[in-house]
């Protein structure tokens, strides 16, 4: 494993063989790369990206200033450890104590819903805790603030995903597979355990059928379950679509706002704000969000929440999040397209089917008028090999995709100051 994580520390898989030309955008990209390199939540990496990302948004904006907020980074993912040793758990006593197995697996799932459905902090008090930050930069309207618009992205990357390293098409089988065969250990765990307590049908369906289902579940359960306690590692990877891309169109924003005249915001502050400890369960957004929601809830307030913005051939605009069941306002999804067909883009209406993003977060702390745009098929299994593992390097990163990233967010931007 040594190996994998000196990968983790490379800029370019092959920096001979750099396949285009860069912009200003992605050698900003590149910058945070060489100099912070990967980015653990709340690490000196992120740390770095932090410093970076305030003394080039100081060029910029009228105004810098940095948040600082707690974070325990191993919390969050510390479920796909705890929610398998539980169900193990229960699986041990299955045959001697179902009732054991019952409440083991109601935990587990609690762990779960609370942890990754819910993204709760309720158990970080229970993991090392660090300190994290996000960076604010702020360019005033010309005449009177009437409204807000946002523009962000995070600034730290993910442990890597050993699920998508080395077997990225079982992903989906996890992903779905794990959890229906839970609930149905689940409803057969508890089935054993009311006919047994009854002592329905004496002694035969216990000792019999139920043997054999839990030798089943055991053929199932336990391979699935080790291969979870070690789903990721403790080592973040370089994270440059993911996502310092996003990072870059901020900067990219920010730029073009403070040297082109032409782009004058009459009524519009303008927010760039990149997130901290967005991988470790939406920390810095959440903070962000709480301690601001009072000051810009006043006035309209617009965002657009940028994350894995890699390829110009798969830009989406998000209208939901399954996971942590968030609808974005569908009229500012509409601008969005609005925008992306003024410029001659295509941007599709998709919906994020797993994880979630800081623009989530922002929607549940009532900032409604928002969505995220991503570009990158996660449909392919070869895109799954890359996100969250350590060839997610800065050749992943098309300059043409960063472009269109920060032209969708300018033309965004003159919409709602015109509205």
């Amino acid at each position: 494993m040594q190996i994998e994580e000196d990968l983790s520390f490379r800029v370019w898989k092959d920096p001979k063989n750099i396949p285009f030309i860069q912009n200003d955008m992605h050698k900003f990209l590149v910058k945070i790369c060489e100099e912070a390199g990967p980015r653990e939540p709340g690490g000196f990496g992120e740390r770095k990206a932090t410093k970076i990302l305030k003394d080039e948004l100081q060029i910029h904006c009228d105004k810098v200033s940095i948040e600082k907020f707690p974070v325990a980074p191993l919390a969050f993912l510390s479920f796909t450890v705890i929610s398998p040793v539980l169900i193990l758990l229960g699986l041990l006593f299955y045959w001697s104590y179902p009732i054991i197995s019952v409440f083991a697996i109601l935990i587990a799932s609690m762990v779960f819903i609370l942890m990754f459905i819910r993204y709760t902090a309720i158990f970080d008090v229970f993991f090392p805790r660090r300190s994290s930050h996000n960076v604010i930069g702020e360019i005033n309207p010309k005449k009177e603030w009437k409204q807000t618009v946002m523009f962000s992205g995070h600034l730290d990357s993910a442990y890597q995903f050993n699920l998508n390293r080395f077997m990225p098409k079982t992903f989906g089988l996890y992903l779905i597979g794990y959890p229906a065969i839970v609930i149905v250990f689940f409803i057969v765990s508890l089935s054993h355990l009311i006919i047994g307590y009854n002592g329905i049908f004496g002694q035969v369906v216990p000792l019999v059928g139920f043997k054999i289902t839990g030798i089943i579940f055991a053929v199932l359960i336990v391979p699935m379950s080790f291969v979870l306690l070690f789903f990721k590692t403790l080592y973040p990877v370089m994270g440059a679509m993911d996502n310092l891309s996003g990072i870059a169109i901020v900067q990219g924003i920010a730029k073009s706002i403070g040297t082109d005249k032409e782009l004058t915001l009459n009524h519009t502050k303008l927010l760039v704000i990149g997130f901290g400890s967005e991988e470790a369960g939406l920390r810095g957004s959440k903070a962000w969000v709480k301690r601001n929601f009072e000051k810009y809830s006043e006035k309209p307030f617009y965002f657009i929440n940028f994350d894995t913005v890699a390829k110009s051939d798969s830009f989406n605009v998000f209208s939901r999040e399954l996971t942590m069941g968030v609808k974005y306002d569908p009229k500012t999804v509409d601008k969005v397209i609005s925008a992306s067909e003024k410029l001659g883009l295509k941007i599709k209406k998709g919906i994020l089917p797993f994880g979630a993003t800081d623009g989530a977060a922002l929607v549940q702390g009532g900032l409604k008028n928002g969505t995220t745009i991503e570009a990158l098929n996660m449909d392919n299994p070869i895109t799954l090999k890359i996100y969250h593992t350590v060839d997610d390097t800065a050749d992943e990163v098309e300059p043409k995709a960063l472009e269109m990233g920060r032209d969708i967010g300018l033309e965004f931007l003159k919409i709602i100051d015109k509205s």
